[in-house]
């Protein structure tokens, strides 16, 4: 290991220890996996726990956004690295000590289309240096790739229609089990959002899967909503599919990203 990087912070996750960096007086510590890259065979399946990794994994850089299309809005004023292995958080903390901060976890918004937690304009620099709190953003699933249901086709795909938030709610466990390390207190987590996160933030303060996950809840510029029927959910499946040329499930998981993405819109 370089001198550089013995300067460097590094602490340890439940999956192995994690290289950060320090700027503006705050510890920086990006693209940490909080579940496995839902890529290939996985692809369309409920998020589950990263593999744990025996050298120091290397989160000085943000990792990539969910696939996407330039939405029209104010996000496309920044540039966009998108790929399927996206399952991603970034963690800003004063210091990690023994003191037990509050925590703030951030959803994007972005219609469920678009968006990352990258995003300069979600840097918790201030939050954390001001508030002596650690916060946290998130990458989940978008779109087709996180809100098709596919249920039909089996178990396996129960969850396809709101993967986007099982995906939230993996991140929560992840904090849960890991931010202590990061100078955080488990116990006193509030999950905040705007727009589609507002809406997200909403969905998990009724959804039983995320019940002790949090304690406090803020959501901006959204509210409960509707939800599509199963039937219509599954006539939206078709639509895709249809748009796609593919019949079963493994055209579905063969068919490109990008392919994918041109169909849902």
């Amino acid at each position: 290991m370089s001198i550089e990087e013995q300067q460097s912070p590094i602490t340890s996750t439940q999956h192995g220890l994690v290289l950060g960096r320090e700027k503006n007086g705050v510890l920086l510590f990006n693209g940490i996996p909080y579940a496995e890259p839902p890529v290939g065979d996985r692809r369309f399946k409920r998020p589950v726990s990263p593999v744990s990794w025996d050298d120091i994994r290397d989160a000085t850089r943000f990792g990539p956004a969910a696939p996407q299309l330039p939405s029209g809005g104010m996000t496309d004023s920044v540039p966009v690295n998108w790929n399927e292995d996206c399952l991603l958080l970034n963690v800003c903390t004063p210091a990690i000590d023994q003191k037990k901060r509050p925590v703030l976890v951030w959803i994007h918004g972005g219609a469920y289309r678009s968006g990352q937690g990258a995003v300069p304009w979600y840097n918790g620099t201030s939050f954390a240096l001001n508030g002596d709190i650690v916060v946290v953003s998130i990458n989940y699933r978008l779109g087709a790739l996180g809100f098709t249901d596919l249920s039909r086709f089996g178990d396996d795909y129960a969850t396809s229609g709101v993967n986007g938030i099982c995906d939230q709610i993996k991140a929560l466990e992840w904090v849960r089990d890991n931010i202590s390390g990061f100078g955080g207190d488990p116990s006193k987590v509030t999950i905040a959002g705007e727009s589609a996160g507002g809406f997200s933030v909403a969905t998990l303060l009724g959804c039983e899967q995320a019940q002790g996950l949090f304690r406090r809840a803020i959501p901006q510029s959204g509210a409960t909503h509707h939800t599509l029927t199963d039937d219509v959910g599954k006539v939206v499946a078709d639509l895709l599919m249809d748009e796609l040329g593919v019949e079963s499930i493994d055209e579905l998981k063969s068919a490109s990203v990008l392919d994918i993405l041109k169909a849902q819109s």
